[in-house]
């Protein structure tokens, strides 16, 4: 039981955790969510690692190796809990041993809608705009 517990230990920190999208390619699985909480008012406030830990769980679970995107946000109360902190994020498959088209890695920002776009772009392919082609 002890090898088990070992195995799951190691493959949970092969999960890696993104804030944004890694640039590598990549398979998405599904939403992933994970909250963790003080059990008392006077307890300390969970931490990120104890979060990502559980976000991990999750992601493993789904046959996931990396969780992209991750957002994290604090709550001080809630009906049920004490000093809540949740986050959220897409459970992936990387491909390590590919990689994107260069042209894929280089990303420009929408100037209307914020959204990220390839660099050639002439529209934003969220909201349409036209974009003016830089000199």
């Amino acid at each position: 039981m002890i090898g088990i517990e070992t195995k799951d230990s190691s493959a949970l920190s092969k999960i890696k955790i993104y804030p944004e999208a890694p640039a590598l390619p990549f398979d998405v699985i599904g939403p992933v969510q994970a909250r963790v909480h003080a059990a008392t008012a006077l307890s300390p406030e969970p931490t990120l690692d104890e979060v990502n830990q559980k976000l991990r769980e999750k992601a493993l679970k789904m046959g996931a190796n990396a969780v992209i995107n991750v957002e994290y946000k604090r709550q001080k109360l809630t009906l049920t809990a004490w000093k809540v902190l949740t986050a959220k994020g897409q459970a992936v498959i990387i491909k390590e041993g590919e990689k994107k088209p260069e042209a894929a890695l280089i990303l420009a920002i929408c100037p209307e809608c914020h959204e990220r776009i390839p660099l050639d772009s002439k529209f934003c392919p969220e909201c349409g705009t036209r974009l003016k082609p830089k000199k």
